[in-house]
């Protein structure tokens, strides 16, 4: 089973760095909840134009602070 968890940005005009960093905790929550549920289903990430682009960075300073984001595409 697989679930979707959408992103709705209240502000959508804020700093991408903002919404990136929002991204971030998102991803470190649905990781959580895999470990929690024995999960090791690697997480798919789509965002469309501004969000791919936030994605993009978000996934990207993850990996520069050696945080696993768990993410495969």
């Amino acid at each position: 089973d697989y679930d979707v968890v959408y992103v709705n940005w209240d502000n959508g005009t804020d700093y991408l760095q903002r919404n990136a960093y929002v991204l971030q905790e998102v991803i470190k929550w649905v990781n959580a909840q895999k470990a929690l549920n024995g999960s090791t289903t690697p997480n798919v990430v789509l965002g469309q134009s501004m969000g791919g682009v936030i994605a993009r960075y978000a996934l990207r300073d993850m990996e520069n602070r050696n945080e696993s984001h768990q993410t495969s595409l």
